[in-house]
C-alpha cells in the first residue's frame, strides 16, 4: 500500500508540513492570547468592583444614637438604569438598600453565603443571578462596623455580557492580525523551500 504524498516531491511534503505546523501554531496562539485577555478583563472588573465595595463602605458615619447609619451613596449613571447590568445592594442593621438599577428586584445570596468567613472586610466571589437572569460577576464584602460591631454587607456586581462584548472584540481585531501573521510565516516557509 502506497501513501498519498510517497509519489510526491519532498519539497511538497515539506510545504504540506510546515504549512500544517503554521496553522496549528496560530490556533494555539489565538486560543492562549484570548485566554490570557479574559482573565485580564476578569480580574479588572474584580479589582473596580472591590473598589466600589470599599467606596460604598466609606460612607458609613455613626449616628447620633451611637449606631452605624449608611450616607446616601453617591448616584452613578451604571447605577441608575433600570437594568443596566450594573447593580449594588447593602445590607446595614437589618436595612436593606439597593441601586435604582435593580428596580424592585433583590439579589439573592447564594445558600451559605451569609456565613462564609468574618466581617474582615475582604471581598470574595460570589456568584448571583441579576433580575433578568444573567449570570454577573459578583463580589461581596462583610464588615463589622462601630463599636457595637454592627454587621455591614456590600454586594456589587456587573453583567458578565459586557466581559463576553470585551472578548469577541479582541478576537475580532486578533483574527485578521493572525490571519497576516500566518500568511507571512507561510511566504517564509515556501522562500525557504524554494
Amino acid at each position: 500500500m502506497r501513501w498519498p504524498l510517497a509519489g510526491r516531491s519532498l519539497r511538497w511534503r515539506l510545504t504540506l508540513a510546515g504549512a500544517g505546523a503554521i496553522v496549528i501554531a496560530i490556533l494555539g496562539a489565538a486560543l492562549g492570547l484570548a485566554l490570557l485577555f479574559e482573565r485580564h478583563v476578569e480580574r479588572v472588573a474584580a479589582a473596580d468592583l472591590e473598589a466600589r465595595i470599599h467606596a460604598i463602605a466609606a460612607r458609613v458615619e455613626t449616628g447620633t444614637d451611637g449606631r452605624p447609619v449608611l450616607r446616601p451613596v453617591e448616584i452613578d449613571p451604571l447605577y441608575t438604569r433600570p437594568f443596566s447590568g450594573h447593580y449594588w445592594q447593602i445590607e446595614l442593621d437589618g436595612q436593606r438598600m439597593r441601586s435604582r438599577s435593580l428596580w424592585d428586584h433583590v439579589l439573592i445570596w447564594p445558600e451559605g453565603a451569609a456565613d462564609q468567613g468574618p466581617g474582615d472586610g475582604q471581598a470574595r466571589r460570589v456568584d448571583l443571578t441579576g433580575p433578568m437572569g444573567e449570570p454577573l460577576l459578583a463580589r461581596e464584602a462583610r464588615f463589622a462596623v462601630g463599636p457595637a460591631a454592627v454587621p455591614l454587607r456590600i454586594l456589587v456586581a456587573t453583567d458578565r455580557e459586557d466581559l463576553e462584548a470585551a472578548r469577541r472584540g479582541f478576537l475580532g481585531d486578533l483574527v485578521p492580525v493572525l490571519g497576516v501573521l500566518g500568511v507571512m510565516l507561510g511566504s517564509g516557509s515556501w522562500v525557504q523551500l524554494r
